[in-house]
């Protein structure tokens, strides 16, 4: 049943609300994830939540409560303002990028060494052995779709 009304209700979005916006609309997944133990055994529980933000014509962008705000510099930095981050929690020197010992300080209690350079690589997109908080911590956390929902 909540299954039902879940799909309802994104019906609902994409056929009434999407269809009415002026600009472009772009579907954001942000996820998080928590480590928790049971019996001994420690289970991964994620929650994703999924979010529509449309850039009108006049480079406003509007968020899924309705609110607008005008922005000149384009839709996914405009978005990325709008959701914290926390990278500080990781950089722990403050220069403005994750070194794989600074990732490692703050994880290595949760995951072996294999899985963070695992998680390290797959995240450090260009390579260069650390993670910049500006863009490379960000789209890790965001999931920015290529192409405009409703276009």
């Amino acid at each position: 049943m909540k299954t039902l009304m879940l799909l309802a209700a994104l019906c609902l979005v994409l056929c009434v609300v999407l269809p009415q916006t002026d600009g472009a609309c772009y579907l954001i997944r942000y996820t998080r994830c928590y480590l928790v133990q049971s019996n001994g055994r420690w289970y991964r529980i994620c929650v994703v939540q999924y979010r529509y933000v449309c850039v009108r014509k006049r480079d406003q962008i509007e968020d899924d409560q309705g609110r607008t705000e005008s922005k000149r510099k384009g839709p996914e930095k405009a978005i990325l303002e709008k959701f914290p981050h926390k990278c500080s929690t990781y950089d722990k020197n403050g220069d403005g990028s994750i070194t794989f010992d600074e990732f490692q300080k703050t994880l290595s209690d949760v995951h072996d060494t294999k899985t963070l350079q695992k998680l390290f690589k797959e995240t450090d997109e260009n390579g260069d052995g650390v993670i910049t908080c500006k863009d490379e911590f960000l789209q890790a956390k965001f999931d920015f779709s290529k192409k405009p929902v409703n276009q």
